[in-house]
């Protein structure tokens, strides 16, 4: 009796498996927004518009654009996720280049006591 109950939470579990990967791919195919209005085009900030991101030439993840940190050199802008990859990038990334900051404040929250 267990065993048959066994086998059937099993099929179910793969059947919604299943659901989940070709609705999915429906999405993907089409374009359409999923549930809670992700989209497959990449993060969105609140307002529903495009987070727009850039990759950290040293370690290679990506940025928030208005929170990295950049550092110019020979007429180029280099992103960087934090000060040791901003330190640590080859020479021509790091030729003169000072980093600076566009980080927007940080807000604090109140907490109830």
């Amino acid at each position: 009796m267990l065993g048959w109950l066994l086998r059937v939470l099993l099929v179910l579990v793969i059947a919604r498996a299943i659901w989940k990967f070709l609705v999915g791919l429906v999405q993907g195919a089409t374009g359409m927004a999923g549930p809670a209005g992700r989209s497959p085009s990449g993060p969105r900030a609140g307002g529903g518009q495009t987070v727009p991101l850039v990759k950290d030439p040293i370690c290679g993840t990506y940025v928030v654009k208005e929170r990295a940190l950049t550092a110019a050199a020979d007429g180029t802008t280099h992103f960087f996720c934090s000060d040791a990859a901003a330190t640590s990038g080859p020479p021509r990334a790091r030729a003169g280049a000072v980093p600076s900051r566009h980080r927007p404040p940080t807000l604090h929250t109140r907490t109830s006591a």
